[in-house]
């Protein structure tokens, strides 16, 4: 069994956790401004290069008005080199998106959205599947796998031709309703973290809330079911806000940001006071799990 401990904390880009937030920076690349609306990112296991993937949920045919959020990312930290993997340039307009008819034809749908990323060991990349379905006014929310297996020539990223849905989670057991917002790879512990979140009812009033799954590679790769990680009265640990990123600090412990959108969660201080979010502040929670 596995529970959790947690902090949410308001940062407002002045105090998060002492030493990591005095000194904000900003990526300035205009490699960046290539892709819109980021939703993950993976590291290779050297370190040495990143992953950046944007949603792929839109598309206009016979239009590159909307490529741009069909992108896959790769950047080389050491020598600040970029590339457009599996690139497609229609007039102008640099993507990856052919990637998006793979994934529609995987998911037999005409509409789904990438929200997680991550690079497992024998250069396997997981895209992280949220929702899927006929239109984005009426998603499936799913947590699905997509998995392909990539390589390096000449400092370049190839994706290789073996894209398959590797795993699905049915997570009505906790709720129905609840949608892939972001993974994590534990090397040390060869586990798999992903977090689901829902949000329901309408824009800026909508009931919000995530939970944290834990997968072992092993029960992955033979298709076994992740677990829910629990609070310590063994119920799933809830959270009141949208998880949409999840990274890993020492000591199992786990470092969420949350995007509310244009919702309001008030986070409650040590002492008591609830503070609203600001439009440029963000919620996060800081999780230990404990086996």
């Amino acid at each position: 069994n596995t529970s959790a401990v947690s902090t949410m904390m308001l940062a407002n880009g002045k105090i998060l956790l002492e030493g990591n937030m005095d000194h904000p920076f900003e990526l300035k690349q205009k490699e960046f401004f290539k892709i819109r609306k980021i939703e993950d990112f993976a590291f290779t296991p050297d370190k040495k290069h990143l992953f950046i993937t944007s949603g792929f949920d839109r598309l206009k045919e016979g239009s590159t008005q909307e490529d741009k959020y069909n992108c896959l990312l790769a950047w080389n930290i050491k020598t600040d080199d970029f590339q457009m993997v599996q690139e497609t340039i229609d007039h102008g307009i640099s993507s990856s998106k052919t990637l998006r008819t793979k994934f529609l034809k995987m998911l037999k749908s005409t509409h789904m959205k990438i929200e997680g990323l991550v690079i497992l060991p024998n250069n396997r990349l997981i895209f992280g599947v949220r929702e899927k379905g006929t239109d984005f006014n009426d998603p499936i929310y799913t947590s699905t796998f997509i998995e392909c297996t990539y390589q390096i020539k000449n400092d370049a990223f190839i994706l290789n031709n073996d894209f398959r849905i590797s795993y699905e989670m049915n997570t009505d057991e906790v709720r129905k309703g609840l949608g892939l917002s972001s993974i994590t790879f534990d090397h040390e512990k060869q586990m798999i973290y992903f977090t689901t979140s829902y949000e329901d009812g309408p824009e800026g009033k909508q009931t919000l809330g995530s939970y944290i799954w834990r997968l072992s590679l092993k029960d992955y790769e033979n298709n076994k079911k992740a677990t829910v990680v629990m609070d310590k009265k063994s119920n799933p640990f809830f959270m009141p806000h949208k998880a949409e990123g999840i990274a890993k600090f020492e000591d199992q412990t786990f470092f969420i940001i949350h995007d509310n959108d244009r919702t309001d969660v008030p986070v409650k201080l040590p002492n008591g006071k609830l503070v609203s979010r600001k439009n440029n502040e963000a919620v996060y929670s800081i999780i230990k799990i404990v086996e």
